[in-house]
């Protein structure tokens, strides 16, 4: 029974996360007025779907590991059209807002150690300033170890802290998930964002077939990355900190 619940808690988590960066897509559309038919929660067959005024149909699905949004074939086309930086922001929509969850979840647990006293208000204000931008440079480490088959291990001891608090398991799971997708969907590894907006870079340069030899080569880079080296060391926070 507690493995069931320790399994569920953890399917939650990664749910949340999953629609919290389709929800970062799904708003970049609305501000470009692109037609989005359905924001999926799940994937596999409907266990519920609701038509709203709009069009939008927002569907539960039996399987709870992933998130989609659908645009129209209207809106896909009108995508296609969008400009570089138009493409850049819808793209880069769920990395921001998975990053921005994990760092807003880290900061609250340190405002909380604030409040009781086990962290000082200088430690705080550090750590709400330098936290956002320390979370590219451990992705940016993280990618170096992949690159140098974790040789080296550059990201393994750059973490966040909470300060003496240690959250339950779920939030752990929201906080260490949130990270992990937003940095790995950061990666430029077609198909995944970065990797997308890295073939729209280079398709100003390449020919079609030369378009599809990389990302048939950027999907085995992804493989060799998620299998091979990367993942397994992302850890991004501690939550056994000493009182500094």
């Amino acid at each position: 029974m507690k493995t069931l619940k320790k399994a569920f808690l953890f399917l939650l988590a990664l749910e949340l996360v999953f629609v919290i960066h389709e929800y970062g897509h799904y708003t970049e559309f609305v501000k470009r007025d692109i037609p989005v038919q359905e924001f999926s929660i799940g994937i596999g067959p409907a266990i519920y779907q609701y038509r709203r005024v709009d069009n939008l149909t927002i569907s539960l699905r039996w399987i709870p590991i992933m998130a989609y949004v659908a645009s129209t074939e209207e809106g896909d086309k009108k995508q296609m059209a969008s400009s570089f930086v138009d493409k850049l922001l819808i793209s880069s929509a769920g990395v921001r807002n998975n990053l921005l969850s994990g760092v807003s979840v880290v900061l609250v647990l340190n405002l909380i150690s604030w409040r009781r006293g086990l962290i000082n208000g200088e430690v705080l204000i550090t750590r709400i300033i330098g936290y956002p931008l320390k979370i590219f440079y451990m992705f940016a480490l993280f990618f170096l170890d992949s690159l140098t088959f974790r040789k080296f291990s550059l990201g393994k001891n750059c973490k966040l802290y909470s300060g003496l608090i240690s959250p339950p398991k779920v939030v752990k799971a929201f906080i260490s998930l949130s990270f992990l997708i937003g940095c790995l969907n950061f990666m430029p590894f077609y198909p995944l964002d970065g990797g997308r907006t890295f073939i729209e870079i280079i398709s100003y340069i390449l020919d079609q077939s030369s378009l599809l030899i990389v990302q048939t080569v950027s999907k085995f880079a992804l493989y060799f990355f998620l299998f091979g080296y990367g993942v397994s060391e992302m850890e991004f926070a501690d939550y056994d900190e000493l009182v500094e």
